[in-house]
């Protein structure tokens, strides 16, 4: 049976002010009357989680996989500095006594003015819910694999031995092309001619290097860490887990449109979506599994030795969609969960203040306070079984350097300026 608990931690106990004092003009002497408001922001931490949970769950531990949904919210507001704007009236009001009209405002100022405003839009909740399904199916593809993909190599070893077999191919194509370019171009021709040909050499060496030796040299230390480790004759508890995130800045700027005033302020927000997936199976892996001689990689081949399949994957997540539904043989699943993070992070910060009735009023001082608002949200779930499925991927992985000079590179094929055979299939183990 399970039982719904709620627990919480932490309070926003520090209330942030602003005042106000004003002294009307007279020709007697006016005492200044203060008012206090509640900036509607109030510092400090306040923690809240919800989640279920067996009420046995000691007696169930180490004999079955409890998994617990949770909900948990964290919240935190920090205004920080003291601002104190002092306006004064032009002109004397009264001979004797010389008197003149104030109105000052002092305080946190900006959390006052800015208390109202959400956090801005950044992430949506497809973006969310796409996230998600990208890191559950890519977990769901990592069941029940080992070490290396030897079926695939096996595959492909006519077509990455080739690669690796010809070293200097490439390097003699270089030195023809360019003792041909010295010969019948000159000037700013030989140049770029030049310049082409050192860029289809890096290119193909490039692709020799990632799709043709590292791949071999990967498999060979799969292969010793598997004899090294040896397996278990008796089933183990294996974990496959996946990670995904997503992430953007909103910066936009804000006006404050007092009658003697104008205030403008920079709102930044910062929000980021974190994915965790972990899922637990109890199998018996032996060295022919551990080496990638499964049924599920049997069923993925035809898609692995397509060509260009893994650009294709870059964008969608076809192959992780591939093995996620291919039965998987031989392995007792025991459950898994997906834990999203959401945190979002808000700072008002003051650019400057304006005088708007400078004929009419003196004004002296500034606004000086920030406010600085952070709120993460803690959800962890079973998916269900629509979950695994095609999905734009949030991440082309374009801001690695590697990823990066992989598409350089495929492109280059593309436009046919690089005579190259093919390209293996191994992105995903690099």
């Amino acid at each position: 049976m399970r039982f719904n608990r709620s627990r919480s931690r932490g309070a926003f106990n520090i209330t942030i002010e602003v005042s106000t004092e004003t002294s009307p003009a007279g020709c007697v002497t006016t005492p200044a009357p203060t008012l206090t408001y509640d900036a509607g922001f109030k510092s400090g931490k306040r923690d809240v989680m919800l989640d279920n949970d067996y009420g046995d769950w000691k007696n169930r531990k180490g004999k079955q996989f409890v998994f617990n949904d949770l909900l948990q919210t964290k919240s935190e507001v920090l205004a920080s500095g003291y601002s104190d704007l002092l306006f004064t009236s032009i002109g004397i009001r009264c001979a004797s006594p010389v008197l003149y009209e104030t109105d000052r405002v002092f305080g946190s100022n900006l959390a006052y003015w800015t208390s109202p405003c959400p956090h801005q839009a950044v992430l949506s909740s497809p973006q969310w819910d796409d996230l998600a399904k990208e890191t559950w199916t890519s977990c769901l593809a990592k069941r029940g694999q080992g070490r290396a993909n030897y079926l695939e190599s096996l595959a492909e070893a006519d077509q990455a031995f080739r690669m690796v077999g010809a070293p200097f191919e490439n390097l003699s194509n270089l030195i023809k092309t360019l003792r041909r370019v010295g010969k019948r171009s000159k000037g700013y021709e030989k140049v770029l001619a030049s310049s082409k040909a050192y860029i289809q050499f890096a290119s193909s060496e490039w692709l020799r290097f990632r799709y043709g030796i590292s791949p071999i040299v990967n498999d060979v230390k799969a292969a010793m860490e598997a004899l090294e480790t040896g397996w278990n004759k008796d089933p183990a508890i294996y974990t496959s887990r996946s990670t995904g995130k997503i992430q953007g800045v909103e910066a936009n700027t804000g006006v404050i449109n007092s009658t003697t005033f104008r205030c403008d302020y920079l709102v930044t927000t910062s929000h980021a979506i974190t994915a965790k997936a972990y899922y637990y199976d109890r199998y018996t892996k032996s060295f022919w599994n551990d080496l990638g001689f499964n049924i599920q990689n049997i069923a993925g081949l035809a898609w692995e030795l397509t060509r260009y399949s893994f650009v294709v994957d870059w964008f969608v997540n076809v192959g992780d969609v591939i093995y996620a539904n291919v039965p998987k043989v031989n392995l007792e699943p025991l459950g898994g969960q997906l834990k999203m993070t959401e945190e979002k992070s808000t700072l008002y910060a003051p650019t400057g203040v304006t005088n708007k009735l400078p004929t009419l009023w003196n004004m002296v001082g500034s606004v000086a306070d920030t406010v600085q608002r952070d709120d993460t949200t803690v959800t962890r779930f079973t998916p269900d079984y629509s979950y695994p499925g095609f999905v734009i991927k949030s991440d082309f992985r374009l801001d690695n350097y590697t990823r990066a000079a992989d598409a350089a590179t495929v492109a280059i094929q593309w436009l046919r300026s690089v005579g190259f055979t093919r390209l293996t299939k191994r992105e995903r183990d690099l």
